[in-house]
């Protein structure tokens, strides 16, 4: 299996939180194991999930933040991390050099966007989070 991030890139307030909390909230609905609290829209936890230890910082789209989470999840001996940034700037450079450094490879995606109340906004960063999940199992079973 190739060493992955995958970053969710979007400007501000577009909803990577949202969709990327769901994804920790999913795995674990899904039989991932972890000791972290993943349960509010902001964390950072490691998970097992078929085998392969898995980091999400749902949060953080700031250097510092991003460059710490990055840190940590080496350090926790993660395969596949999932880390919002910017679309471009301070915070992709971070993982850009991050991954070239530590041999990870990168995919890029962003949280679908749409107008409309909040319970539909929070169902498509779901269906976000849900298809991030399927290119999560696709990666741990060496089909991308």
């Amino acid at each position: 299996m190739k060493k992955t991030i995958i970053n969710i890139s979007e400007t501000a307030n577009r909803g990577k939180s949202i969709m990327i909390s769901s994804l920790g909230r999913r795995l674990v609905q899904l039989g991932a194991t972890t000791n972290d609290e993943v349960d509010k829209k902001d964390y950072r936890a490691t998970f097992i999930y078929k085998g392969i230890k898995i980091g999400i910082q749902s949060n953080g789209d700031i250097e510092s933040i991003v460059q710490k989470a990055l840190e940590y999840f080496l350090s926790q001996q993660c395969q596949i991390i999932v880390i919002p940034t910017k679309r471009h700037g301070a915070t992709v450079n971070v993982v850009s050099t991050f991954a070239q450094i530590n041999s990870f490879r990168i995919i890029t995606g962003s949280p679908y966007q749409m107008s409309g109340s909040e319970r539909e906004i929070v169902r498509i960063k779901e269906y976000a989070a849900e298809h991030c999940e399927l290119m999560v199992s696709d990666i741990i079973s060496e089909r991308i």
